[in-house]
This record gives C-alpha cells, sequence and structure tokens, in this order.
C-alpha cells in the first residue's frame, strides 16, 4: 500500500479530465475537471503540485486518449503511471463507468497497490509506425493478387472480385491520391491482367485514356 503520498486518479475523455485527489492519512477526495487541451493540462499540472502533501503520484488508464497527458506530466517531474484497464479489479455491481467514478476507483486502487502499470511507447512510435504502413503499402500489386482468400485485401471481402468498371472508375474519378487508393488500383489492374486476355486488357486501356 501506498501510505504518506498523495495519489490522484483520472478519467480521462476527449474533451475533459476529471481528477480525484487523495492526500495522505485521508479517505476523502478532492475532485475537479479539467479540460483536456494543453491549457487544461497546464492548469492541471500547476494545481496538482499546488494541493500535493509531499510526494505526489497520477494514474490513468491507458486508451484511446493517448499518451500526451502522461508525457506532460512526467516531463513536468510528475509521476503518472498507465493502467492496463482490463486489469483494474472491479466488483461485481460496479459494472456502470463513469469519468468521476474512473477517477475515484483508480486513486483508491493505486493507494491499495491493487493497479497493474502498462509501459506507455516511446515519443517515436508513431513515426516509426507510419513508416511501417508506407513500406507495407508498397508491397506489389502482383504479390497481393496471389494471396489465397483468407489473406485477401478487405475490399474485395466487401466488394467482390475486381471489374474493369471499378479501375475506370477509380482512375477517372481521381482518387489515387494517397497510398492504400493507388494499391487499390494496382491489385484491381493485376487481378485483371491474370484474369482477362491481352486484347482485353489493351481495349480496357484505350477506353480509360479516352
Amino acid at each position: 500500500m501506498k501510505r504518506g503520498i498523495t495519489l490522484v486518479g483520472m478519467g480521462t475523455a476527449k474533451e475533459s479530465i476529471q481528477v480525484a485527489m487523495l492526500v495522505p492519512e485521508s479517505e476523502r477526495f478532492i475532485e475537479w475537471q479539467e479540460r483536456n487541451d494543453p491549457r487544461g493540462v497546464r492548469r492541471l499540472i500547476k494545481r496538482l503540485k499546488r494541493e500535493a502533501l509531499g510526494e505526489l503520484g497520477t494514474c490513468y488508464e491507458a486508451g484511446p486518449c493517448g499518451y500526451a497527458l502522461q508525457r506532460a506530466l512526467v516531463a513536468n517531474e510528475i509521476e503518472c503511471v498507465l493502467v492496463a484497464p482490463s486489469l483494474i479489479p472491479v466488483k461485481p455491481r460496479e459494472r456502470i463507468k463513469t469519468n468521476r467514478r474512473d477517477a475515484r476507483h483508480l486513486a483508491k486502487s493505486y493507494r491499495a497497490g491493487t493497479l497493474t502499470e502498462v509501459r506507455p511507447p516511446d515519443a517515436g512510435y508513431g513515426v516509426s509506425s507510419s513508416r511501417t504502413r508506407s513500406i507495407r503499402c508498397s508491397t506489389t500489386a502482383s504479390e497481393r493478387s496471389s494471396m489465397p482468400r483468407s489473406g485477401s485485401p478487405i475490399w474485395i471481402v466487401r466488394f467482390g472480385t475486381p471489374r474493369a468498371s471499378h479501375l475506370r472508375t477509380a482512375l477517372r474519378s481521381g482518387c489515387t491520391s494517397t497510398a492504400v487508393a493507388r494499391e487499390l488500383v494496382g491489385f484491381i489492374w493485376a487481378t485483371l491482367m491474370q484474369r482477362e486476355t491481352p486484347e482485353n486488357v489493351k481495349n480496357l486501356g484505350r477506353s480509360i485514356a479516352a
């Protein structure tokens, strides 16, 4: 159990941060809400430092709101733990979730030492991920067209086997500005090349160019 430390649970949402603070030797929550934007986070940091007694520790659930809040707190020398949501102990009758309940429950669980921490990715994770996606998108259309049915791209599952009209529509609408769209057009073309006779493919090329 964490005693002698001010512990803070936060319920994060897209627009707001609900805060529940437990100071040492007290079971009474100090609660407030801040906007989830840069100005609101700066106000949150100032108030946390002002209200805290002794050491300060904060936590919130890892989720769709990302890791910007955690990085901002750590950059201002405030300990912040990201918690695995699926491993937070919950009583059978406490299934209704609100930001206020989440913040309180996190603060109490943090004090009891029952939370499971997850490690946030490095700040450069998004950049490396985008590069990986770009590399994947550059896979040749011929390699994709040779995939088994179970490995076919999602658009084949949704729209069926590519047809010449799909390629004509895609090219004429000018929708090849993204890597995924270009990959789609390449996949359709490769499929047609395998299925159609050379004369039909040549005629298709003439009709698109016209």
